[in-house]
């Protein structure tokens, strides 16, 4: 009987020399951001803040395929959150902006595997996902901005569609039974553009926005915000034994 037991314990031990090999991801990323202050800059005013990092979280399902792994999920990118940047005109505070940006939409992934043993492997990867993501600036008007401006205090938002693309290698170890880490490194393309308002106000210059509208930059052409980059990563996954 004891003999029985062991027999299948090794055989339902995962490793990645294994024909099942099919189970669920956890994935992070991080790196740094190119958007700076493009989704809030004006001509007229200076901003200490910028953002700096961009974020993604992504989960789903994946299964091997002859030399590849495939994988299909959710993706959420985030970009640092700015809170209260001071807009100043001549050293005078005239108002503090609060800004966000989010994308969430499916993922479809592909990991080429290179080289592996019973419990490591070297991989290329490469996944693609459609996002909506949408854009919040919370404005808040000092008592020097109202006579400035002479508007209240408002909110932006406005939502884009758009495809992002990324790709680099990976290296993957188990760690303990069925369950791995993997580690990354690549160079994600991400650069929503074509953002529609989806709330009305009255912004800094005068202008009355009407929910629909395009939002601008600062130029007064169409809003497009970089959020490509290098980034680098870990990821837990669950391997079905």
């Amino acid at each position: 009987m004891i003999i029985l037991m062991t027999h299948f314990a090794w055989a339902r031990e995962f490793n990645f020399t294994g024909p099942s090999q099919s189970g669920t991801y956890l994935q992070g990323t991080g790196g740094p951001s190119q958007l700076y202050k493009a989704a809030y800059d004006r001509s007229d005013v200076s901003f200490a803040n910028e953002v700096k990092v961009n974020y993604t979280l992504e989960l789903g399902y994946m299964a091997k395929y002859k030399g590849a792994l495939l994988s299909l999920g959710l993706m959420v990118v985030r970009a640092q959150a700015i809170e209260g940047a001071q807009a100043t005109l001549n050293d005078v505070t005239q108002y503090r902006v609060s800004s966000s940006l989010i994308g969430y939409g499916p993922e479809v992934g592909l990991d080429l595997i290179l080289l592996h043993g019973h419990s490591m492997r070297f991989y290329v990867f490469g996944s693609g996902a459609y996002l909506i993501t949408t854009l919040k600036n919370d404005y808040a008007l000092t008592t020097d901005g109202q006579g400035t401006y002479a508007v209240p205090d408002y909110t932006e938002e406005g939502t884009a569609y758009a495809y992002l693309m990324q790709g680099g290698l990976g290296y993957e170890v188990l760690f303990a039974d069925n369950v791995s880490l993997a580690l990354s490194v690549g160079y994600r393309v991400f650069s929503p553009t074509n953002f529609t308002h989806t709330r009305s106000h009255t912004n800094l210059d005068g202008t009355s926005i009407s929910e629909g509208q395009t939002m601008k930059n600062k130029e007064g052409t169409n809003l497009a915000l970089n959020l490509n980059g290098a980034f680098g990563g870990f990821a837990l996954r669950f391997y079905i034994p």
